[in-house]
């Protein structure tokens, strides 16, 4: 007996209904998931569903290994909450679950699965009496800002069960055994119901377009070696020979603020550097250092989050590019920063405040170490020894203030880069 089968009779001993489904393609790359019967030819019901043992003995016979379907809604008594990965997907729905559970509450155990794409199926009991509308995206986080990448299965849906695998390869796999549990109260209350349309509002968030930018009009030269060296692990496609560029990396981190940035936009640069450094330690150190620039900075959560990103990687994501977009917003010198004459520059600008005095000397001493304790001096601060190099600590500081005071600093700053001052 296959394992489909299996798999489909384990759910009916739960009570669920099953049914063979397929994935039927509409076009290169592209599936649809649907039922292999329709009621008509079967039993009169939807999908053709069943939880009679004895109905399901007979499929999967002339399609062995078609998927298994669950559907959802008032027939199973539950509904699925699909968060979805940056990769394959055009949303990161876990940066919508985690600013839920922020605000809301963690979403309590209960029964999971996950797809190959590495979305996650979260299971609950359906309140008796109510009924949960299909959605896609349309969860209202607060005000206008939706639960992007968070969609819901509820009356009339379905969903795609373990051991069932993708067409495009992978497999759907149960992450824990675990009974059904009832959705949180705040949970139930989000759930677009059926009847009710509910205006899809825009978001006030950062977006992040996952899909690459790829430059295909190749040198004639290079392309004749890369053809040359084809086979031995050299592409055509210049998007495939990928070699981190962690010094390109680190510039553009330095000049990227981080002023205590909401959880998307910070996920949004940790995805940019783990996609800019294929994942590697050093690309944790950056994100590290980088993450430090604000009060908010967690070392566990951003290894956590590291290791989230390294399961389920943003593969349509060009991190580079990213990181090279928000660097130059920030400071348009940024590829041959200087950050000692940046400094020197600010402070020029900036004239000495005693209120300021201890932010001012913790953002040098980050920046600069030891050796940034005689632009400090000079500025005409004082008690340097007593100044801490710590999260939050950063020369965003120092910019934020000469900003307010005399935006020409940069102008400065300029000049002293193209005569090549000395640091």
């Amino acid at each position: 007996m296959n394992a489909h089968r299996n798999a489909a009779l384990a759910c009916a001993a739960r009570g669920w209904f099953v049914f063979q489904a397929r994935f039927k393609p509409v076009k290169i790359g592209k599936w649809n998931k649907q039922g292999r019967w329709s009621g008509k030819t079967t039993n009169g019901l939807n999908w053709g569903m069943t939880k009679n043992p004895r109905e399901i003995q007979r499929l999967w016979v002339k399609y062995p290994d078609d998927p298994l379907g669950l559907p959802t809604g008032s027939v199973n008594g539950f509904f699925v909450v699909d968060v979805d990965t940056a990769a394959g997907h055009k949303y990161d729905g876990f940066a919508a679950l985690h600013a839920l559970e922020n605000k809301y509450g963690r979403l309590p155990p209960t029964l999971m699965a996950q797809s190959p794409t590495g979305s996650m199926h979260y299971f609950f009991r359906l309140p008796p009496g109510m009924k949960v509308k299909n959605s896609a995206s349309e969860i209202i986080i607060e005000g206008d800002t939706r639960a992007l990448g968070i969609d819901v299965r509820g009356e009339g849906g379905m969903v795609i069960a373990p051991p069932s695998k993708h067409p495009r390869g992978g497999q759907y796999r149960w992450l824990n055994n675990l009974d059904i549990a009832d959705a949180p109260a705040w949970l139930i209350e989000k759930l677009p119901q059926s009847g009710v349309v509910r205006r899809k509002p825009g978001t006030a968030h950062l977006r992040v377009s996952t899909k690459p930018r790829v430059v295909r009009n190749l040198d004639p030269v290079l392309a004749a070696m890369i053809r040359i060296d084809s086979g031995k692990g050299i592409s055509i496609e210049p998007e495939d020979n990928f070699i981190p560029d962690f010094e390109r990396v680190t510039l553009a981190c330095r000049a990227i603020p981080n002023r205590d940035l909401g959880w998307d936009d910070w996920n949004t640069v940790a995805m940019a550097i783990w996609h800019a450094t294929g994942g590697s330690a050093e690309g944790l150190t950056t994100l590290h250092d980088w993450s430090r620039k604000s009060t908010k900075y967690n070392a566990a959560e951003t290894d956590d989050r590291w290791a989230t990103i390294t399961m389920w990687p943003p593969t349509r994501f060009n991190g580079m590019a990213k990181l090279v977009v928000l660097a130059k917003l920030a400071d348009p010198y940024w590829e041959r920063c200087n950050q000692r004459l940046k400094i020197w520059a600010a402070l020029a600008r900036l004239p000495f405040d005693e209120k300021n005095q201890s932010a001012v000397g913790s953002a040098v001493r980050a920046e600069l170490g030891e050796t940034g304790s005689d632009l400090f001096t000079d500025w005409g601060g004082s008690g340097w020894e007593q100044c801490i190099d710590g999260p939050g600590h950063c020369g965003d500081i120092i910019y934020r203030l000469a900003d307010e005071h005399d935006p020409t600093w940069w102008q400065l700053y300029r000049r002293m880069l193209d005569a090549g001052v000395p640091s």
